[in-house]
């Protein structure tokens, strides 16, 4: 199930117990994240919110996907940030599909820390730590799985509108789409529009 991946555990099928080094890994990548949304410059510690809207064309990771006709997929989303000029809290989902229009679908829905380096008053490069948690739906097939994320960008912000470019990496997501083994894994290059303070 997608809930004991967000820590990255691993059930271990010889004895039917969880890995704890495993966990501890993921949450020290969730805390990590954390710290680095929750740590502003006192100069900067203004509240900030903002909600975009993305496009972005992502690469899958596993084999799998070119045999689907879905290596390439075309994702919409919505990001909303809560926190301060400098970093603060990312919740966002997206769906997905195949440019060529085969029968997949995939859902993700992100929670990530994001640190802010703002350059100015307009121009704010970015990046994040967090958890992707993904339902599939491979030619009427249903799989769940949840992996890590890490996204560099930069956005243009001009009271209240918000646009720029985001690239994307996604990586332990491991689970079964399809009925086949694979992974979600992907890279991601999307541009975003938004509004926000």
């Amino acid at each position: 199930m997608w809930y004991s991946r967000i820590c990255h555990l691993v059930p271990n099928r010889e004895k039917g117990r969880l890995s704890m080094y495993s966990c501890v890994k993921g949450l020290a990548l969730i805390w990590v994240g954390m710290i680095l949304a929750a740590t502003p410059a006192q100069s900067e510690s203004e509240f900030s919110a903002n909600i975009a809207f993305i496009l972005g064309q992502r690469t899958m990771s596993h084999s799998y996907w070119s045999g689907q006709g879905a290596e390439n997929m075309t994702s919409v989303g919505i990001d909303a940030y809560m926190g301060t000029r400098r970093g603060g809290l990312l919740l966002g989902i997206n769906t997905s599909a195949p440019s060529s229009g085969s029968g997949t679908d995939v859902v993700e829905i992100d929670f990530a820390g994001r640190r802010y380096l703002p350059i100015g008053p307009v121009f704010r490069p970015y990046f994040s730590l967090g958890v992707a948690i993904f339902s599939s739906d491979v030619n009427s097939q249903k799989d769940e799985t949840a992996g890590y994320f890490a996204n560099l960008g930069v956005s243009f912000f001009t009271r209240p509108v918000n646009v720029g470019a985001d690239l994307r990496f996604v990586a332990g997501a491991d689970g079964r789409p399809g009925g086949h083994n694979a992974t979600m894994n992907y890279v991601q290059f999307a541009v975003f529009f938004g509004f926000g303070r």
